[in-house]
């Protein structure tokens, strides 16, 4: 089984790619604008998803939830971020889920209120420790969100 999990963003998507519950690749996706447009920043976004879809035969996507951060423009960016993914994968007939950011951050534990960087900071270091990678947070979120779905699809939940 080949799944893709998306720490989805409308600049920097992480992204990591497993098969049979091995880790085979990983990285970012790069809108590469500078600018506030961020219904451009979508659009370049779901051309570069669509990219890496076509990249690999997949029987499952995971994509990370959005989650209100006290910025309601961000929230609201995110949401249809969200929806513009949801919408390519429907098209494509690839079944996915939305999963929400404690659970895998649960699963992975990576606890309690930390701020948000110190959150970033304890997944790149898990990653490095169970997979000897140094990479991006965008991609050690990514890792570990397709980490917890590997479990999951294994256990047959």
């Amino acid at each position: 089984m080949t799944i893709i999990a998306l720490d989805s963003a409308t600049k920097i998507t992480g992204y990591s790619v497993w098969n049979d519950n091995k880790l085979i690749s990983h990285g970012v996706l790069d809108s590469n604008i500078k600018q506030n447009d961020y219904l451009e920043r979508i659009k370049v976004m779901c051309e570069l998803i669509e990219q890496l879809l076509d990249k690999y035969k997949l029987d499952y996507v995971g994509i990370e939830g959005v989650q209100y951060q006290n910025n309601f423009n961000t929230y609201h960016q995110l949401s249809v971020n969200q929806g513009a993914i949801a919408k390519i994968l429907f098209d494509r007939d690839i079944p996915f889920e939305i999963i929400p950011v404690n659970t895998w951050r649960s699963y992975n534990e990576i606890k309690g209120n930390k701020k948000r960087a110190e959150q970033k900071a304890t997944a790149i270091a898990l990653v490095k420790e169970l997979y000897k990678i140094d990479a991006t947070d965008d991609e050690c979120e990514a890792i570990l969100i397709g980490r917890y779905l590997q479990n999951k699809i294994l256990k047959g939940e």
